[in-house]
């Protein structure tokens, strides 16, 4: 069965962060039961939520694909040794160097999971253009919603049909 991949963005700021912890679990028990037990996230690493994200995927052994734009130097040293450990274990990272962070997200992504508020961000929007199903997850009081519910028989979006076969597409795309 090939890998679905769950994309995950920040549109908005969490101020609870331990609170967000439990419910990015709930929310990730969720969808995995939803897109079935060979998902994998596919989300940056350079905000706190995106760290909080990945270092849940890990506890719950969700492989993840990190995606990074840049590395940004301004991190504190507690925050830049965390992302890194949570780097050196993630299944792939991939440095973007032309293209934004969202939009290779979206190019790949089944269903996208995003903390947001009640304004519509930019990448909601270009996610539902283009069908993708997508669970918002308030960043106030943490409930989330559908926009539209996954059908987990559909083919997934990149169309390989190992999780090898991705990823040795990924390898060649992104490392020029």
């Amino acid at each position: 069965m090939s890998a679905k991949l769950l994309g995950f963005a920040a549109a908005a700021e969490v101020k609870d962060h331990a609170s967000f912890a439990m419910a990015i679990r709930a929310e990730l028990e969720t969808v995995r039961d939803l897109l079935g037990s060979n998902m994998i996230v596919i989300s940056g690493a350079n905000t706190k939520l995106e760290l909080i994200l990945l270092r849940t995927c890990i506890e719950l052994r969700i492989p993840t694909i990190v995606l990074l734009p840049h590395i940004d130097p301004f991190l504190d040293e507690e925050t830049s040794s965390l992302r890194n450990t949570l780097l050196s274990v993630s299944l792939a990272t991939y440095p973007l160097l032309a293209s934004s962070q969202s939009l290779a997200i979206l190019e790949w992504a089944d269903a996208l999971l995003c903390a947001c508020d009640d304004h519509e961000d930019e990448m909601l929007m270009d996610a539902l253009a283009l069908g993708i199903p997508t669970r918002k997850l308030h960043s106030i009081n943490l409930s989330a919603n559908w926009t539209h519910t996954p059908q987990p028989a559909h083919s997934p979006r990149h169309g390989f049909p190992t999780r090898r076969e991705l990823l040795e597409y990924l390898d060649k795309r992104f490392h020029h």
